[in-house]
């Protein structure tokens, strides 16, 4: 009987191929994409791949400046990568922080309740300093007292809807 010559050494999967020629299998499967590469994948989750061992190193060993850029290709769009997370990690971060410091609507909210308030306040004040006047003190000077204090309580109204209308400019001249 004659002696069956030995087959090869041949791994079934890029995992396994990439463990005995110490290269990872994202660098082995981009070259073995390329025409020469002198095995074959088998079905994506079966075991039926064929990578003769031998043969692969020969050939790796003929193609070993090519494996070098990829790899360093890989390096850097990993590092690439990394730094855009750190980026958008700051980002947030900063957001977050920004977001804590003021929040426009509430601003908003609080800016509108404080004019609000403040309306109500001068709605009475003219009645309410006519009011303290003492007795002796005439009518015609009453009067021109009550229009001096309706004039301010105008302009305040005015200046406060002027804000509200989000003109912070007071060098404008109010249209008329």
């Amino acid at each position: 009987m004659g002696k069956r010559k030995a087959e090869p050494r041949a791994a079934r999967t890029w995992g396994e191929l990439s463990r005995e020629v110490g290269i990872s299998e994202r660098v082995l499967q981009r070259l073995g994409t390329r025409p020469d590469f002198p095995g074959r994948p088998g079905a994506p989750g079966k075991r039926d791949g064929h990578f003769p061992i031998e043969e692969i190193r020969a050939w790796l060993a003929t193609v070993r400046s090519s494996i070098e850029t990829t790899e360093d290709e890989d390096l850097l769009a990993a590092a690439r990568r990394v730094k855009l997370l750190e980026l958008e990690e700051k980002e947030a971060a900063a957001g977050v922080r920004l977001g804590k410091l003021a929040d426009v609507d509430e601003v908003g909210q609080y800016c509108e309740q404080i004019v609000n308030n403040a309306k109500a306040i001068l709605a009475a004040l003219e009645d309410e300093v006519v009011a303290l006047l003492p007795a002796s003190i005439g009518v015609k000077t009453r009067t021109e007292i009550y229009r001096k204090v309706q004039q301010l309580r105008d302009g305040a109204l005015a200046e406060l809807q002027r804000l509200c209308e989000g003109d912070t400019d007071d060098t404008t001249e109010p249209e008329e």
